[in-house]
């Protein structure tokens, strides 16, 4: 069966689990949701390997046309980029779909030092950006963020 992986990067509080799995929750097959190792919302994980040039999946056999690996911010995120462009590169039956990041706005009130220059590494791979609980008051910084990235 050929699988789309989708990448999703999240800020804390952004609920992108929730919001994918509800998205999802009627379609056939079931997408699979893949979490970082120690750090999983189910049974399926994933890990990079010892030599660094792949993911190690942690489930049986992918039966889903659809999985989202949902990326760790203790681990470089290149370093789980190329990973995963080596577990496609080793695998016919996957092929990449989109990076998601999903963003939690009220974080856009109070940002922790160094968050822009976190966003622009994120935002370089990403081919899309969820604000996640969007208000009257964090819109104009929510509008100064899609101004930055068009």
């Amino acid at each position: 069966m050929e699988t789309t992986i989708h990448l999703v990067m999240e800020t804390p509080g952004a609920n992108a689990y929730q919001i994918l799995s509800e998205a999802t929750q009627d379609d056939e097959p079931k997408p699979i949701f893949i979490f970082p190792k120690n750090q999983q919302k189910n049974q399926f994980s994933w890990k990079i390997s010892d030599d660094h040039t792949a993911l190690e999946l942690h489930i049986k056999d992918i039966e889903s046309s659809e999985v989202f690996i949902f990326l760790s911010h203790n681990t470089s995120l290149t370093d789980q980029i190329e990973a995963t462009m080596g577990t496609l590169k080793n695998d016919s039956n996957l092929s990449i779909g989109r990076f998601i990041l999903f963003l939690y706005s009220p974080i856009l009130l109070s940002s922790p030092k160094n968050f822009y220059d976190w966003l622009d590494g994120v935002v370089h791979f990403t081919d899309v950006i969820l604000f996640t609980n969007r208000s009257n008051e964090n819109s104009p910084n929510i509008k100064e963020i899609q101004g930055r990235y068009k």
